[in-house]
């Protein structure tokens, strides 16, 4: 398959699966987990060899039909997934690319990453006075839901690596 048809491919997918988080995902939560495969989509895609520059397009479009969804500040939601994207893809160069394990592990990290972004700049925009809504939750809740929403990303990420491996680099 040559790059254009893989370009197509992983556009087409990346937006079902936006709209899949969007409809549905939205809905069902467990409190404080943040459920994300549009991130799972673009983490896959930066582990299978995808850089950033390439997959920067679809994850400014993503971030912004997500941002436009999420109820938050405009802004915060596509920021954080654009610099999970982009610190994924610098920690690429660091970390080995070798097996699904390591999967695991570039998931969790920009789950993390992601989930502590997005905290962090709702609380930022608080205290500015740009945001009403404070969000200061018990800090235990944070890294718990952190964590439910890194273990539904990496359940998430390992649905779409076996059967889109071959398809969904860029």
């Amino acid at each position: 398959m040559n790059s254009k048809w893989n370009k197509i491919i992983f556009t087409g997918f990346l937006l079902l699966v936006v709209v899949f988080q969007v409809s549905f995902l939205g809905r069902w939560k467990i409190p404080d987990a943040y459920f994300n495969p549009a991130l799972a989509v673009l983490i896959l895609n930066i582990f299978l060899g995808g850089r950033f520059r390439e997959v920067a397009g679809a994850a400014l479009a993503a971030s912004l039909i997500l941002d436009a969804f999420s109820g938050l500040g405009f802004g915060i939601t596509a920021f954080s997934l654009i610099l999970t994207v982009w610190l994924a893809d610098l920690s690429s160069i660091l970390l080995p690319r070798k097996s699904i394990f390591h999967f695991f592990l570039f998931i969790i990290l920009s789950s993390i990453i992601f989930n502590a972004s997005i905290f962090s700049l709702m609380n930022l925009s608080f205290f500015v006075g740009i945001y009403p809504n404070n969000l200061s939750i018990n800090i235990l809740s944070f890294f718990i839901g952190t964590l439910w929403g890194a273990l539904a990303n990496v359940v998430l990420g390992i649905l779409f690596y076996l059967p889109f491996k071959r398809w969904i680099t860029l």
